[in-house]
């Protein structure tokens, strides 16, 4: 009811307050194509840029890790961990281990039932999940880690596609003629 009455009374005064002003001056094409080619040709380097330097960076952080792609991997065995395609195998390997070390039971199942024995006084229960949960939680850290330089590599190649994209655009505007 409120919103009506505002709008009721606030839209007439706005939409006059519009009327009257200037229109700005129209821009003329040729401006336009100028501006928009000057911006493309220089955001095209710096994506590209940016997108090569953090792939660069993200495997030179993993070649560090001297991580080898274990040998129960159903491909790429014994090839070290130094861009995404070897970094998701090896974080399905993790996982395969993961699981197989807890009974097919997830972190989060495992330490549910860890935390109630602990609730219930169950102590022998629970010093009994406590190392399965433990493993099952550095699985998951070491997981998630693979996982973001999987997602880094492929944000810094979404940034270089859209570089070279911008490149390509810029060079397709007509250049503004004197």
């Amino acid at each position: 009811m409120i919103a009506k009455v505002v709008t009721g009374v606030l839209a007439p005064i706005v939409a006059k307050k519009l009327a009257k002003r200037d229109p700005a001056p129209p821009v003329k094409p040729a401006e336009r194509s100028t501006v928009q080619r000057a911006a493309l040709f220089v955001a095209s380097p710096i994506l590209v840029a940016a997108g090569t330097t953090t792939w660069a960076l993200v495997t030179a952080e993993l070649k560090a890790q001297n991580i080898k792609v274990h040998p129960d991997s159903a491909r790429l065995v014994g090839r070290p961990v130094t861009g995404p395609v070897t970094a998701f195998t090896q974080a399905t390997v993790i996982q395969k281990h993961a699981l197989d070390l807890a009974g097919g039971r997830t972190f989060a199942e495992v330490s549910e039932e860890w935390l109630q024995a602990t609730q219930s006084g169950d102590t022998a229960r629970a010093d009994e999940l406590a190392e399965p949960r433990q493993l099952l939680m550095q699985a998951n850290f070491l997981r998630a880690s693979l996982f973001t330089s999987v997602m880094a590599y492929g944000v810094s190649a979404l940034s270089v596609a859209v570089g070279v994209l911008a490149a390509i655009m810029g060079s397709a505007l007509t250049p503004a003629r004197s």
